[in-house]
């Protein structure tokens, strides 16, 4: 399963968010989604790593820097195509924001 198909289906689901927003906590991360904004706040990445089915797409064969920097990338502008935001945080520091 390619990962960007379900992703881009979770961005159009968004929009049934009317007002207010979603939270959701995987162990120590803390995910809220908005109509217009997904927030990921990561405390312990190597338990959110060991809680996530890692053969979903390509999170299963990401080997190396560039791999990720082109996955975001893609991901970035199907972010921008539909006016959404996705910031990524490490305790409470955001790290990296697209869209």
């Amino acid at each position: 399963m390619n990962f960007f198909p379900f992703f881009e289906k979770f961005l159009d689901a968004q929009n049934f968010i009317f007002s207010g927003s979603i939270e959701i906590k995987i162990a120590d991360t803390k995910i809220d989604i908005s109509r217009d904004r997904i927030t990921v706040d990561i405390h312990t990445p190597h338990k959110l790593k060991n809680m996530l089915p890692l053969d979903i797409g390509d999170f299963k064969d990401m080997g190396n820097f560039s791999d990720i920097l082109k996955m975001l990338d893609e991901a970035g502008e199907m972010l921008k195509a539909k006016k959404k935001t996705l910031i990524l945080k490490y305790r409470g520091v955001d790290v990296v924001v697209i869209g």
